[in-house]
């Protein structure tokens, strides 16, 4: 397998992994959640086209179905803390267009203040067994 591969197999699965927390988020009953990263959300949308795939996703991650909604904004992503308090620091994949490009300068002053004060989202998660798939 090529190291371009293989970084990019692992870019998916840590994609999945973050989508999986942000559910377990969901799950908590934390609010005003919205998702920031485009790629965590490409891959949100990969897993919606495969109804059963999806339905296992959310019962393993979260014990439940997840819901898609769509919801755009932008401004503070308000649930970094919550996040933060459960898995420590947003991984750099939040910080990805859906084509994987890293917002380095949004990213580092996440890093430096521990603040998101620039995102935008498309879409939200919601009660239910997987909602719009647009």
């Amino acid at each position: 397998m090529s190291a371009v591969v293989q970084v990019h197999s692992n870019l998916f699965q840590v994609a999945e992994e973050e989508l999986g927390r942000f559910f377990q988020l969901f799950g908590e009953g934390v609010k005003e959640l919205s998702m920031p990263s485009g790629f965590i959300d490409s891959v949100w949308h990969r897993l919606l086209k495969c109804q059963t795939k999806y339905k296992a996703f959310c019962l393993q991650t979260v014990g439940k179905e997840v819901g898609h909604a769509q919801d755009s904004g932008e401004g503070r992503v308000p649930w970094v803390r919550d996040y933060e308090k459960r898995f420590g620091s947003l991984h750099p994949v939040w910080f990805m267009d859906a084509h994987g490009n890293l917002d380095q300068i949004v990213y580092n002053e996440y890093k430096a203040t521990g603040e998101w004060t620039r995102g935008s989202w498309r879409c939200r998660p919601i009660p239910g067994d997987g909602g719009d798939e647009d």
